[in-house]
């Protein structure tokens, strides 16, 4: 292994030109003038190899992102969570396997106790409450607090699923572990962090953001992209922590802390600790553990509003990829693999990629066969495959993508590979595992079972109405702060689909099925 690595220092310094251009190459339509962008930053052995900004910090202004621009790195702040977490049980405050109930009475007994330990890897079956409230019609430029958090969560009746049972990503046990700093530790989540964690690893420029009117030097301005071209300010105007929140900068190596384990010592081993599968990994304490092409990573991304974050480490090479953008549309953990390839090349199993393929000319017998509904199980996805002209396309929401077809069985997507089979289709990108879905068929509802639908509909659980509504012989929702989404059939009577979300009715109201809120009940009025 010793003698890998130094081949591989010795590659980097012999080219360090041009592996610096192939990563300028990766980040290029990210750096033009009048856009967002990048921070970047490449390290080995807690040594920076480049860091450099790609685009803008602020376009009104026309201030250059750089590796000291601060952004909001979202959901990749849960390892310091993760840590947070274990302090407190190192200092006799907690135990990870505490019913939460024993520090937040006013949680819901459930069946079975939600453990610290299962909010912490996403097993608890807590609801997401970022989805509760956008279910409420409340998104990120909305206002409100922690205790209206707590209070959205006390009113949930029901899980998602037995606390241990299955795995569901949900950002409900992080912000509650920033409710029970502030009741084992007396301080808050931000200043609990500063005094056992940043402040140790001199980390000057990183912070809880638990503040959203806080003036915050070298702040990048998280942007999204705009209907009608250029982008838009996304920013939250909300203040919870612990799911999320962390600002900081490339320059401020957390990175170092996983070999020097200043702050925490042996914790930063507990913090990386194999936890429930998921997909090809494991989810730790705030970290997915997993592989790139063969070799060991330890990574999360983050996102929020504007802004999209990814910490990428390769613990074998100590070698680390941090990439914080601040636009809604990039996606850091591929532009992160990316700049690894470069980096890692003589130490990684060939790419998977879709190779190029040429369309092929199918008969229309061979088109029909392929078109109707396919449902994943898993994620309860329901896609639908329609007849356009002689070809086929792929409804996915207000989006119709055409299906190029390069074999009579495989069709392609965008970045997707589809290929068809007689149970279903398979739907896989270059690296990952693929996603099957089973042949499904969508019933028809009776013209008095659509009427019956429409009416107001209340959840005590979100404190919330939704109307459902005829608009010019579509069936509409109507929900406080959203677009009128239409509602199409789903797969069995009684069941109807909005977007990939799922309601099935019954004689009282219906069941919604939204992603990591699941079995939420609505009563019709």
């Amino acid at each position: 292994m010793r003698r890998i690595l130094l081949l591989l220092l010795a590659a980097i310094g012999c080219g360090a030109q041009s592996i610096e251009d192939r990563v300028d190459r990766i980040f290029e339509t990210y750096n033009k003038p009048g856009t967002p962008g990048c921070s970047v930053g490449v390290l080995r052995d807690g040594q920076f190899l480049l860091k450099r900004g790609y685009g803008y910090a602020n376009l009104e202004h026309g201030i250059p992102l750089s590796s000291t621009s601060v952004l909001d790195i979202g959901s990749t702040s849960k390892q310091f969570v993760g840590l947070a977490a274990l302090m407190l049980e190192q200092e006799g405050k907690i135990k990870l396997d505490d019913d939460i109930r024993e520090h937040l009475p006013e949680m819901p007994g459930y069946a079975r106790p939600v453990t610290i330990r299962q909010m912490l890897q996403h097993t608890s079956g807590l609801r997401d409450y970022l989805g509760l409230f956008q279910l409420a019609g409340r998104g990120p430029d909305d206002f409100y607090t922690d205790d209206d958090v707590v209070a959205m969560l006390a009113r949930q009746k029901s899980l998602n699923f037995t606390p241990g049972s299955d795995w569901l990503y949900s950002n409900s046990g992080y912000f509650l572990i920033s409710q029970l700093v502030k009741r084992t530790a007396h301080t808050s989540l931000r200043q609990y962090a500063e005094a056992k964690i940043f402040a140790p690893l001199g980390m000057k420029n990183t912070h809880f953001h638990d503040d959203h009117t806080m003036v915050v030097p070298n702040r990048a301005t998280g942007y999204s992209p705009a209907h009608n071209g250029g982008f838009r300010v996304s920013m939250s105007n909300l203040d919870m922590v612990g799911d999320g929140g962390v600002y900081t900068t490339v320059e401020d190596k957390w990175d170092a802390n996983f070999y020097s384990r200043t702050a925490g010592g042996p914790l930063v081993g507990a913090l990386q600790a194999p936890g429930p599968r998921r997909g090809t990994g494991h989810y730790a304490l705030g970290l997915f553990l997993g592989e790139f092409r063969g070799a060991k990573t330890v990574r999360h991304g983050g996102s929020w509003a504007g802004y999209r974050a990814e910490l990428l480490r390769f613990p074998e090479y100590k070698f680390s990829v941090i990439c914080l953008c601040n636009r809604g549309d990039a996606d850091p953990s591929h532009l992160a693999d990316q700049v690894a390839g470069v980096y890692l090349e003589p130490l990684l199993k060939p790419a998977p990629v879709l190779e190029p393929a040429k369309t092929v000319t199918l008969g229309g017998d061979v088109i029909r066969q392929y078109a109707g509904a396919y449902w994943n199980p898993r994620t309860d996805d329901l896609m639908q495959v329609v007849l356009q002209g002689n070809s086929l396309a792929v409804v996915r929401g207000p989006r119709t993508v055409p299906l190029l077809p390069v074999s009579p069985a495989e069709f392609r997507m965008d970045n997707l590979s589809l290929q068809f089979h007689a149970q279903g289709l398979r739907l896989r990108s270059g690296e990952g595992t693929p996603a099957e879905y089973e042949r499904a068929t969508i019933a028809e509802p009776s013209e008095a079972g659509k009427k019956a639908i429409a009416g107001r509909y209340f959840s005590e659980e979100l404190d919330a109405e939704w109307v459902i509504a005829w608009e010019n012989g579509v069936l509409r929702l109507k929900q406080r702060n959203a677009p009128r989404l239409p509602l199409q059939p789903g797969r069995a009577p009684g069941e109807w689909r909005l977007a990939n979300n799922t309601l099935t009715f019954d004689s009282s109201g219906f069941v919604l099925n939204a992603g990591r809120v699941r079995n939420l009940r609505f009563v019709k009025r």
